[in-house]
């Protein structure tokens, strides 16, 4: 039976309305696609770049370790932690998302804010304190680098770095973290202790010259 022209209308107004849906859902699926596949290159350079920056940390503190060690005779003085070299141009920051991004960025202002606390020291400490500060901080920010990159990896199901029998930038980091932190923790001990010895030898000193003193005997009376 011949469609009647409402019904021939109707028809054709239902498939208009179904092809745009189709092609709304699949403009939708393909973007998706698109942002995922954005996101985990994104993730991929970003973690690379981390990891770059805990190795350079990782040398930093090795430079700076042999030199005091061999008085200047082997590695490098360093007094001040790495820079963060610029992020690679290709991560698309929204497809990494708010979170990770605020993140990422953090870690740079700390970076930052500790390169300028250093450059401050220097206007009033001398390197013996400043140069163990420096391997301390700079093995912390590279853990943090190491750690940050290893998350990124896992949320976006890249495979992890695998150092195998090679040099292992984390765990030597944490083995020098954990020894800066116990020697400046015995350097404080050691200034404590020496403060309040100082202290004690100080105190009675100080209350002989300001304490009171004995009652002087009663002159006889006077006989006119």
């Amino acid at each position: 039976m011949a469609l009647e022209t409402g019904g021939v209308v109707a028809l054709l107004l239902g498939s208009s309305v179904l092809s745009a849906v189709i092609n709304q859902v699949w403009t939708a699926i393909r973007d998706r696609l698109k942002l995922t596949k954005d996101a985990g290159f994104s993730a991929l350079y970003l973690a690379i770049a981390l990891e770059a920056y805990a190795g350079e940390c990782a040398a930093l503190v090795g430079d700076s370790r042999n030199y005091h060690a061999s008085d200047g005779n082997a590695g490098t003085v360093r007094g001040n932690i790495a820079e963060l070299p610029d992020f690679p141009a290709s991560i698309d920051w929204k497809a990494l998302g708010l979170k990770a991004t605020t993140k990422i960025q953090s870690f740079r202002v700390e970076v930052e804010t500790t390169r300028a606390m250093f450059k401050g020291l220097w206007e009033f400490a001398d390197g013996e304190e400043i140069f163990p500060q420096v391997r301390e901080e700079a093995a912390r920010l590279g853990l943090l680098a190491g750690v940050i990159a290893a998350e990124t990896r896992k949320a976006h199901k890249i495979t992890a770095v695998d150092y195998g029998s090679g040099w292992n930038v984390p765990d030597y980091l944490k083995g020098e973290y954990d020894r800066e932190v116990a020697n400046r923790r015995r350097y404080e001990e050691q200034q404590r202790r020496l403060s309040e010895e100082m202290w004690a030898v100080a105190e009675p000193t100080e209350q002989s010259d300001t304490g009171p003193t004995p009652d002087a005997p009663a002159s006889p009376p006077q006989t006119s």
